[in-house]
Parts: structure tokens; sequence; C-alpha cells
């Protein structure tokens, strides 16, 4: 067995290292366990390993998952340490496509004389109050602000101000040290997942630390991460309704643990980010037996609708009413309203409207308000037979 260990689950480099470790090992594929700490995978190979990380990054440059992070502030410290150890400190294309360009240098170079593995397994082995040290004894990188934004310079700590006094050197990360396999892995997991980005905020989409645990199937989890950040990207967070059905829509008929996904939102300023939020889950029970029961081509107008009006470009007031169906679905859903109202608040977007190109739009038709009532008949008489 290989042992990857983690930093807390409580900070945003828990997040990234644990989305990029399971994207990794999807592409072996292996078995994995999942826990709050570290994550445990069947033995792999050398070979395995460099092709695994070799079709994750070809993906990335693809763009089959997220955005390409700025790294800003940090980049000076990256080429200080990583990019010097390496050479390449003059370069003047985007920093993280450098970082990955010769990170597939050096672990070709490691597989090469079949010492990846074992050097991998050293970097995750243990992590301290100073960072990963073993890690760091490769090549040694300061700690990374866009990797711990939520610690602000001894105030600020776990997206909250910390009220007794000085920070425990225990949790101040912004004094730790990372390696080469940690930054590396690390910053591959935010592009993974970076799906909107302005002149403010970042939007992150990550497997929920909180509910990823267990055996899980990390192939269904990689599909459903790619398949929420394909349709995410691109778009800002203007609606929890929205996002959430869609989400689950998305992940229709696949196991649970792999749909827990979560959203964070950083802030920029002009030395550092700041964590805003990072733990708004989108995943509820009920809504998933809503969407695995609900007819598939319904499902497909209601992803549709969804992905439209999460786009700032879309007109005829779409976004308003994408957001209130949504609302309504998930609200009878839950038993606030009953599934009857959603048929309203449905009409008032289309027939209601004397607006036969906005009824177009919308995409709904007696049919599937009939069929999305029946799912969420379903998904409250199966949350009521639990109760």
């Amino acid at each position: 067995m290989i042992e990857f260990r983690l930093p807390p689950a409580t900070t945003f480099l828990h997040r990234a290292l644990k989305t990029s470790i399971l994207l990794t090992l999807s592409y072996i594929p292996v078995r994995a366990e999942v826990g709050e700490d570290r994550i445990v995978s069947e033995e792999f190979n050398d070979e395995q390993l460099e092709k695994a990380i070799f079709d994750f990054a070809n993906d990335l440059n693809r763009g089959r998952y997220g955005l390409r992070p700025l790294l800003r502030p940090d980049a000076t410290r990256i080429r200080k340490s990583l990019l010097s150890a390496w050479g390449m400190e003059r370069s003047r294309v985007n920093v993280v496509t450098v970082i990955i360009d010769g990170y597939l240098i050096y672990i070709h170079e490691l597989a090469r004389k079949e010492r990846l593995v074992k050097e991998i397994k050293i970097a995750f082995s243990s992590i301290s109050e100073k960072g990963y040290l073993n890690d760091a004894s490769i090549i040694s990188v300061p700690m990374l602000n866009k990797l711990a934004p939520e610690f602000m310079e001894g105030i600020r700590i776990l997206g909250g101000v910390y009220m007794g006094g000085s920070v425990p050197s225990s949790i101040r990360f912004s004094r730790m040290r990372l390696g080469v396999h940690t930054t590396c892995l690390g910053l591959m997991g935010l592009w993974a997942s970076l799906f909107f980005a302005d002149q403010k905020t970042e939007y992150y989409l990550f497997p929920s630390p909180e509910t990823i645990k267990g055996r899980i199937a990390i192939e269904s989890l990689r599909n459903n991460l790619e398949n929420v950040i394909r349709t995410l990207k691109g778009r800002p967070f203007t609606s929890f309704w929205t996002a959430l059905l869609l989400t689950v829509l998305l992940t229709a008929s696949t196991p649970d643990p792999s749909r827990k996904l979560e959203i964070a939102t950083l802030t920029k300023g002009k030395q550092r980010d700041d964590i805003l939020q990072q733990s708004i889950l989108l995943f509820t029970k009920p809504l998933a037996i809503f969407a695995d029961k609900l007819d598939r081509y319904t499902r497909r107008k209601l992803i549709n609708l969804s992905r439209r009006g999460l786009s700032l470009a879309e007109e005829l007031g779409l976004s308003e009413a994408s957001t209130e169906i949504s609302r309504a679905i998930v609200l009878a859903i839950e038993g606030v309203i009953e599934p009857e109202e959603v048929s309203y608040h449905i009409a008032r977007f289309t027939y209601l409207q004397s607006d036969l190109n906005f009824e177009r739009a919308i995409g709904l038709m007696d049919q599937d308000v009939r069929n999305i009532v029946e799912a969420i008949i379903i998904a409250r008489k199966g949350i009521e037979n639990r109760n």
C-alpha cells in the first residue's frame, strides 16, 4: 500500500492536494481508501505513475478540467526555489505552465532511474507543523499563498479571526515548507478545480473533504468533477440553487461519495489571496434521489436551463427564471413547499408570460412539469421512509 499524508481537512491546501492525488490515481487506476488525514492506495509502479501524471497534465493543457491559475506574488517564490533548481528561472511564459512542464521532465528522469514511486512515498510520508519536510529536503519551496490563502500572517486562520492571541505554531501555514511534489501536485489540483475568475474573485470546485471518505470509486469521482467543471467553466457562482441543482443532475446515477462536490471562493488582493468561503456543498441526498428518478429527457432540459441561467451573457431573464425554478424544485424536495407549487413557478416563466420566445428558451413542456413533480414526490417519499 502507498500512503499520502494530508494537511488538516479545514485547509485549502488539503483540498488542492486531495483533488490532485485522487485524480492522478484515477488515471492508473487503483483502488484507494480516503480518510480525513490520508489517502491509502494500492501499490503501483514507476511506469504507471509517470503515465498517470503525464495524462493528467495533458488533460489540463487541453482544457478538460478548469482554468490555469495565476500565481502573482507567489511567482517570485517559485522562481527562486523550484524553477531555480531546474535552471528555468528565466522563463517568461505563464509560471504554472513552466512549473508543470518542468515537473514532467523531472518525473520522467526519476522514472527512468526507477526512483519515482520511492520519492513520492518519501515526499508524502509525513507532514508536521514545519510542513512537508521530507519533500522539502529534495527541493525546498516556501508555502505558497495560492495554496494556503486562509492564513493571514499571524492574524487570520481557517477563514476566521483567531481570538486567542498569537497563532499557535502548529497552524502557522505561512511558515511551512513544501517540496517539489507537494507544490507541483498542489498546483495541478488548483488548475483542475478553478472554474471562474475575474478581477476580484476565483471560484474552485473540489471533492468535499468532510464527505469523501472510505473506499470510493475514484474513476466516477474524476468523471463527475470533470463533467461539472466543464459545465461551470467560465460561469460565475451567481446562484446557489442553480449550481446545486445542476451538479446533482450532471452526476445522476453515480455513487453518492463521488457526487459530493463543494465550491470554495477566493478574494484576490495585491499581495495575497484570501479565502472568502470554502465549503458550499453542492449535494443533498433528497436531491440525488430526484435527479436519479427524473426522466432523462427532462433532466437534459433542466441541465440546459441551469447552464444558460449561470451565464452572464444570457438575455430574456433566463438567469432569474433558472434561479426561481431551481429554488422551487429544491424547496419542494426538502418539504418547504408542496410539489404542485413547482408547477406554478414553472408556469410563471412559460405560458403565463405570453411570450413564445421566452417559453421556447425555458424549454419545459407540460410533460416535463409532470415528470418533475413525480420525481419530487418520489424523492420526498424516499426521505420519509428513511426517517
